[in-house]
């Protein structure tokens, strides 16, 4: 008996999709790209705004220059010898419009940016696999014995064959955002002079006299100094019987000759007051460090109405 067995087999892999993933990070890439873009575009366009807003202003406060009107240049108040306004002139001449209307000069000091984006980014991916066999079996008998025979033969055959789908979704996201917003104002330390006050009427002025150190009658070493308080017209001469507010810091003061607080009548002491600042030197409490007699500083102010004055004196 023979047996022959012939076995044909066929078996393979096959992918049928290709892999795929997500990639945001090169989407924020592009987003951070489009931003620096847009910032670009925003620089630039206030940059050229801002050209403009100075030219326009520039434009405004040239026309106001040449545009020429009558305006007050000089106001002049008049005082008497009491120190009450008798009147009041004014001096007229051709101005520039500019002198009345301050030209205003715009600019951005502050600009914020901030942008707001949303990113998505879904990938999908599909495989496919398949797979396949078959076998086939062939198988003969034969059998003889006088007088008989006897003879057979069969084949059987097979095959099997199986697919596999899958599927893989990958999905991410990011967001952000943007914002704008930007200030416009004047610009400051811009601006016309205004036009000149002048006063005409009386004057003080202080003159520092002599210096002097004695006693006291108690033993106590004291250092005077005297001082005239000068009240003058407009034109320059003496005012005679006004009475004059004097202050001093922290430094006694009294008038010379005492009671006459009025300013002179009459010759040397016309329009003149006269004031004696004292300092004592107190001695010291025993042990203590002797007292300080150096020179000092001391301010001295008055007053005539609605004309005032001040000065400073060293003794």
């Amino acid at each position: 008996m023979s047996t022959p067995i012939n076995t044909i087999a066929g078996l393979g892999d096959l992918t049928l999709g290709a892999q795929e993933s997500t990639n945001v990070a090169t989407d924020l890439t592009n987003a951070g790209s489009d931003f620096g873009s847009l910032i670009q575009g925003i620089g630039a366009a206030l940059a050229a705004t801002q050209q403009k807003l100075t030219e326009t202003s520039a434009e405004t406060t040239s026309t106001l220059a040449q545009t020429l009107v009558d305006v007050i240049a000089v106001q002049e108040t008049i005082y008497d010898d009491g120190g009450t306004v008798t009147g009041s002139k004014s001096f007229v001449q051709k101005l520039p419009l500019l002198s009345l209307i301050d030209p205003v000069f715009y600019q951005y000091p502050l600009v914020k940016v901030q942008a707001r984006f949303v990113v998505s980014d879904i990938a999908t991916d599909t495989s496919s696999k398949s797979s396949s066999s078959s076998s086939s079996v062939g198988l003969g008998l034969s059998f003889s014995s006088n007088p008989f025979s006897l003879g057979g033969g069969g084949s059987a055959g097979f095959s099997s064959q199986s697919t596999n789908l899958a599927t893989q979704t990958d999905q991410a996201s990011a967001i952000g955002q943007i914002r704008m917003f930007a200030r416009i104002e004047p610009q400051p330390g811009l601006g016309v002079p205004k036009p000149t006050q002048v006063i005409i009427g009386p004057s003080l002025s202080l003159v520092a006299g002599e210096i002097k150190d004695a006693v006291d009658t108690d033993g106590t070493p004291f250092r005077t100094m005297s001082a005239l308080i000068q009240l003058r017209n407009k034109d320059g001469q003496p005012i005679s019987g006004k009475a004059i507010s004097i202050e001093t810091d922290g430094i006694p003061w009294s008038f010379t000759p005492a009671g006459a607080s009025t300013t002179g009548a009459s010759g040397p002491d016309a329009g003149n007051v006269s004031i004696l600042l004292k300092r004592s030197f107190p001695a010291p409490p025993e042990g203590a460090p002797p007292l300080d007699k150096s020179p000092i500083q001391v301010a001295v102010s008055f007053r005539h109405g609605v004309v005032g004055g001040g000065g400073t004196v060293t003794f």
